[in-house]
């Protein structure tokens, strides 16, 4: 009688773990969501319906853990965050970017994502209409570009283009993000003649006349990478940068001050870039001014400027028009 009443126990607990644990471990998921989750005693088709038409995205209601979704998903992560990049939805599009955004941070997550075709995904959604989904997605063209295997798979996919075109965002970070993705671009020679070769040097000079103070240091930095390459000298010089940089030399901002004596001392290295700077027709008051950033209470500034001026001043000319602005 005893064995009779442990086998019927027995038989009764699954039952009564089911009846019992099931709706608490929905509880906890749909907790987990955000979302509201009462237990029906009797599931039918209808009650399903219900379920699923009360269910609806809610943009972002709790701050995922990093790792969140790479346990979820395991090794099929990558892949379907690529696939959510380019959603219907505005909220998966956006949620799946930020999950991206967080996990590229490590090298080897890079490398996952570049082997799923990330890249080709990510200069779709710089096209979106939401500012939020280009901001994400041009900050991780800025994270797959500060890696070897990032670059090449970038310059095959066509995103020098595609950075250009951000270049004139309407966003501010948008603009920044590209910046910078520029810059990081051109750390290698080969890298370099690829953008200077697709006219990114007179974007960026375009861009230094109506930039404002906040994305001109980056701007300003992303033509300083392409000048270190000799072919980006002379486009830098033919589409009139020595004008624009020292335009730049009355700014407000020191950054952009500095930044701008920064590139007319690379710009000055070729003898045609001297030259440029010596003609008052072309750069009227170019020398005055960098004489009167001498005194600039910032130090930093005072040292570029000191640094281009010793650029341009090394023909004979060049030294007696210093003298002249009591350099």
């Amino acid at each position: 009688s005893n064995a009779k009443q442990r086998c019927s126990r027995s038989e009764s607990e699954p039952e009564a773990r089911s009846a019992f644990e099931l709706p608490e471990m929905w509880a906890v998921i749909r907790g987990r969501q955000g979302l509201p989750y009462e237990h029906s005693l009797q599931p039918s088709f209808e009650s399903n319906v219900e379920q699923l038409v009360a269910f609806s995205c809610k943009p972002n209601p709790q701050e995922l853990p990093v790792d969140a979704v790479t346990l979820a998903f395991e090794r099929f992560t990558h892949p379907k965050l690529t696939k959510l990049i380019n959603a219907d939805e505005l909220v998966h599009r956006q949620k799946a970017l930020a999950m991206i955004d967080k996990l590229c941070c490590a090298p080897t997550e890079v490398a996952k994502f570049l082997e799923v075709g990330v890249v080709q995904a990510l200069n779709k959604a710089t096209s979106d209409s939401d500012g939020d989904v280009r901001v994400l997605a041009s900050h991780v063209l800025l994270l797959v570009a500060r890696e070897k295997a990032g670059r090449d798979h970038m310059l095959n996919a066509g995103t020098i283009i595609v950075l250009q075109r951000l270049l004139f965002d309407g966003e501010q970070q948008v603009r920044a993000h590209a910046c910078q993705a520029l810059a990081a671009l051109c750390i290698e020679t080969k890298m370099t003649e690829e953008v200077v070769e697709t006219g990114t040097v007179a974007h960026l000079v375009e861009r230094t006349k109506h930039e404002n103070d906040e994305v001109m240091p980056h701007t300003l930095y992303a033509l300083k990478m392409c000048l270190m390459h000799m072919q980006g000298l002379t486009a830098a010089i033919e589409v009139g940068a020595i004008s624009a940089m020292a335009s730049l030399l009355s700014s407000h901002s020191p950054a952009v001050r500095e930044a701008a004596c920064q590139n007319l001392f690379c710009l000055a290295v070729p003898m045609d870039g001297k030259s440029s700077c010596l003609d008052e027709g072309s750069v009227p008051g170019l020398f005055p001014r960098l004489v009167e950033l001498l005194l600039e209470p910032y130090s930093h500034v005072q040292a570029e400027a000191a640094a281009a001026l010793m650029a341009m001043s090394v023909s004979i000319p060049a030294k007696h028009k210093a003298v002249e602005c009591n350099a």
